[in-house]
């Protein structure tokens, strides 16, 4: 049996505000240096929320018929049910790479811009051809997809297609929107009463070029939403083998084994609101994050779902605004030509 794997920082926070300031104020996030003011991430750090710390964190791709909508040809079965695995491999690996292409063409017609290139569809290619002749002898643990496919790989998983890329952030701010929002007023799942949200983080330099996991980096002037929230990707370099090895994908845990440090911060899901409240007073919120506008003719019932719950009465009033809306509320006696009061001053 398999050692279960452990969050080298693991800590569950009873307030949104303890939460914030973990990330605002530990000087693990702090840049200390010329080299980390350039490096990736904040404080050298990437981050990634999920709303649910029970779940390990699986690539879209590697959940059960995930890729069934977005492809002609998936996968028929589990790997466990598989009754040949190399075989099963390649009808994966195919089928991943035919979903981006068919959103790459789709985006292509519509006249949006994308890194569609006609001329890398063949790239790798002998890793399907020995996976379909059920070659015992080809080395299986090379990275997938290609270098020349990331770029289009990346953007495919930014807008909904499965992939085997995790979303990350420089930003553990933008990662702990993503946590919360889900099970929040704003979202649409109802957490269980136990259920904690949970921002996982890990320094980018221990990502070198021998990592069992890599990070993948795309153009940002393409997506305004992955420049907002400051993207980047990571990928499971020996997924591959792993599935060969164990008839199963590889969560990133499971990849990072004792390699990779991985951390996580959670907050009980039902704080999720307060975390969303504290993150719109910073700037965070679904606006900043995904301009567009669809989202700017939202920014009202964001707001309204966020805030309607805190009752106006215990909104305290300072003395200045208190003495305004005395002047200005007429009593029974005022005559109704009276002048209002001026504002008072800022």
């Amino acid at each position: 049996m398999s050692t279960p794997f452990k969050y080298y920082h693991d800590e569950l926070y009873e307030t949104a505000e303890a939460f914030v300031a973990f990330f605002l104020q530990n000087s693990w996030f702090k840049t200390g240096n010329k080299f980390q003011a350039n490096s990736t991430g904040r404080g050298g750090m990437i981050f990634r929320g999920q709303t649910n710390a029970a779940w390990k964190l699986l690539p879209s791709a590697f959940r059960t018929d995930a890729l069934r909508n977005f492809t002609p040809q998936p996968p028929a079965h589990t790997p466990a049910e598989a009754a040949n695995l190399r075989r099963y491999l390649g009808t994966h690996l195919h089928a991943e790479g035919r979903a981006v292409f068919i959103f790459l063409e789709a985006a292509d017609r519509m006249g949006l811009p994308s890194p569609i290139d006609y001329t890398t569809t063949r790239d790798g290619i002998e890793l399907l051809q020995a996976l379909f002749k059920d070659d015992a002898n080809f080395n299986y643990s090379r990275p997938f997809p290609e270098k020349s496919f990331e770029r289009a790989t990346a953007l495919a998983q930014h807008h909904g297609v499965p992939t085997r890329f995790l979303d990350w952030s420089e930003s553990p701010l933008v990662a702990a929107y993503f946590a919360a929002v889900g099970v929040s007023s704003v979202g649409k799942q109802t957490p269980d009463a136990d259920q904690d949200i949970a921002v996982y983080f890990m320094s980018a330099a221990q990502l070198k070029e021998d990592s069992p996991i890599e990070i993948i980096s795309a153009p940002r002037h393409e997506n305004s939403f992955l420049r907002q929230q400051h993207g980047v990707f990571t990928n499971q370099r020996h997924a591959n083998q792993y599935l060969l090895d164990n008839k199963a994908w590889p969560t990133l845990e499971d990849s990072a084994g004792s390699e990779v440090t991985v951390n996580r911060a959670r907050l009980p899901a039902r704080l999720a609101n307060n975390l969303l409240r504290e993150l719109y007073d910073l700037g965070v919120h679904q606006q900043t994050l995904m301009p567009s506008m669809d989202n700017a003719a939202k920014i009202y019932s964001y707001a309204n779902a966020l805030f309607s719950e805190m009752d106006a009465a215990s909104v305290v009033l300072g003395p200045a605004m208190m003495e305004h809306l005395q002047a200005t509320i007429p009593s029974t006696n005022d005559s109704a030509d009276q002048p209002a009061a001026p504002l008072p001053p800022a």
